[in-house]
């Protein structure tokens, strides 16, 4: 390992995950304050039907010990966690489960301390989605908690060549009234946040559109109010994927100051073949999308949002886990200096913190530009037809050379996570820096 700045190892821990022969099939992950949960495949089933759970530790008061404990809530037998979130504030775990027959996604409400039934919730569950007459077909389910209300975007996998839709739904856990059921069609939303505790304020990627949108709640219904386009792209270059590392339940509490969060948007492109060559990531300051002027709904380009006011990172060549976050620390996984050739995992693993964007601050010009010898470019390597500028942080938490698959971070803890697919294992190292 090669620390630069300080960091401490806290503990690691091991569960089993029977992903067979399905490598993309991660196991569900949550962090809190104080806990790691995970819900791996279990084994025939190929299903998540149960959540383990562990305190993480501090740089204080490291743990011994590899082992997780089975948190004392279980899902009747053909059910499947699709998605969980945990907000320790309000002693609640919000589990989306999938039911094969009938077929229906329902929305479970446990207490966090005891694994029971939350004793605040009305309808402890509340089935909210019905697929109907659909036949083979997955679910992809992301969820967060914002005070009295959860929001649930379900992703629609049918079986065959058929696009996917999304529905997204915002549900008061307390009294069990849905507020918003929108249907979002084929890729309009393809992952989303709360903004503030305050309001139901959500920003969400569109990647259909090639765009970043700010909606509200109004009159019972979702309104777009603000549409963040993208930079212009050269000719035959797509957006191939966009989402966003939402906010946690912690960075939303009442009082918490919102220039100490940031909302990242990740993006690939590639050639109109669909293929992947460029990733980049869009860090924003939640305050500045917060100051946008949500009374009359707008088109606003690049040049007058993005142009020098956020943190761009070119994450090509980077790795991380699909359940990254917001907040004020992002992460990227690498080719060290001495291993950089084809065919050699990446193990740089680098924490940058990041602080507003001020107008003294050093910008510089981000060139994104494609291997050469792709056919559909007919030669060329350039990914965008206007200027890409980005503010530099100020502050680097610390770099490490640490041999994973895959890397999150939320607050000061960095977690690395490996996969043993002979042994249907993963393991999770936990780092506090």
């Amino acid at each position: 390992m090669r620390p630069r700045g300080q960091h401490h190892y806290i503990r690691s821990v091991t569960f089993p995950h029977f992903s067979g022969s399905r490598r993309g099939k991660h196991p569900l992950l949550d962090i809190t304050p104080t806990y790691f949960l995970c819900s791996p495949l279990l084994p025939r089933e190929y299903k998540r039907r149960v959540i383990l759970c562990g305190p993480i530790g501090s740089e204080t008061d490291p743990l011994t010990g590899t082992e997780l404990g089975v948190f004392p809530f279980r899902v009747d037998r053909g059910e499947d966690i699709k998605a969980f979130k945990v907000d320790e504030r309000q002693d609640l775990l919000a589990v989306v489960t999938k039911c094969s027959v009938p077929p229906s996604v329902e929305l479970q409400l446990i207490q966090f301390s005891r694994g029971a039934p939350h004793p605040s919730a009305r309808t402890p569950r509340i089935p909210f989605f019905f697929p109907g007459g659909q036949k083979g077909f997955d679910l992809n389910c992301m969820v967060q908690i914002n005070n009295d209300h959860v929001g649930i975007l379900v992703t629609i996998v049918p079986d065959g060549p058929f696009p996917r839709s999304q529905r997204f739904f915002i549900i008061n856990w307390k009294t069990g009234h849905c507020k918003i059921d929108h249907d979002a069609g084929t890729s309009e939303m393809t992952s989303f946040s709360f903004l503030t505790f305050y309001d139901l304020r959500i920003v969400a990627t569109n990647v259909r559109d090639s765009c970043i949108e700010i909606w509200t709640v109004r009159d019972g219904r979702l309104h777009r109010a603000q549409t963040l386009q993208l930079p212009l792209r050269a000719p035959k270059v797509l957006v191939c994927g966009l989402e966003c590392a939402p906010l946690a339940p912690e960075d939303l509490i009442p009082g918490r100051r919102q220039t100490e969060s940031f909302i990242r948007f990740m993006v690939s492109l590639g050639p109109e073949s669909g293929s992947t060559f460029v990733c980049m990531s869009i860090i924003v300051d939640t305050a500045y999308l917060l100051a946008f002027d949500l009374r009359m709904r707008a088109v606003t380009p690049w040049l007058e949002w993005g142009y020098r006011n956020v943190f761009l990172r070119d994450d090509t060549s980077s790795v991380e886990d699909c359940n990254a976050m917001g907040g004020r620390h992002f992460v990227s996984k690498t080719f060290s200096e001495e291993d950089c050739y084809p065919g050699t995992a990446p193990n740089v693993v680098t924490v940058v913190q990041v602080t507003g964007c001020r107008p003294q601050d050093v910008h510089i010009e981000f060139r994104f530009k494609f291997p050469k010898g792709v056919p559909e470019l007919n030669g060329s390597t350039t990914v965008f037809a206007e200027r890409i500028m980005s503010f530099v942080p100020r502050e680097m938490a610390w770099s490490a050379d640490i041999k994973c698959d895959r890397v999150f971070v939320h607050q000061q803890r960095l977690f690395a996570i490996t996969d043993d697919y002979h042994k249907q294992r993963t393991t999770v190292d936990f780092y506090w820096f």
